[in-house]
């Protein structure tokens, strides 16, 4: 496996730990309420020379299009809790020496998300 599905394995599994069944690469078919990671840019070098590389992922929350947006607006709003259990999930995590730490900086893109079909939101997270 290669570094990056590695760090992603890592994160969808304390997701799903943390109770949102997460997917660590993009999926041809979802049931949501899920998680999908991906990869979205990279930096090499930037710690140290030969250091680990500043990565860049997307984790985008799902919820089904049968919720009341009341109900999804409420999720989301638990979800985006600076203590909540996503961001504790993934800066907890053991990575394994493959990256020295992760960290949420952010979330983007509440409500409407993969072509309109679900609600969600798209967090940001940065790995050293």
């Amino acid at each position: 496996m290669s570094r990056l599905l590695d760090i992603r394995t890592i994160m969808a599994a304390a997701l799903t730990t943390a109770g949102l069944k997460t997917f660590p690469s993009v999926q041809a078919v979802i049931n949501p309420p899920c998680g999908v990671l991906r990869s979205v840019s990279g930096n090499w070098d930037t710690t140290l020379p030969r250091g680990f590389p500043m990565d860049k992922y997307e984790l985008t929350v799902v919820l089904p299009a049968s919720l009341s947006p009341e109900e999804a607006q409420r999720t989301l709003d638990d979800w985006l809790e600076t203590a909540g259990k996503i961001k504790a999930a993934i800066e907890t995590a053991t990575y394994a020496g493959k990256c020295s730490y992760a960290r949420v900086v952010g979330y983007r893109n509440y409500g409407d998300v993969v072509l309109d079909q679900y609600i969600g939101v798209i967090f940001d997270i940065v790995t050293y």
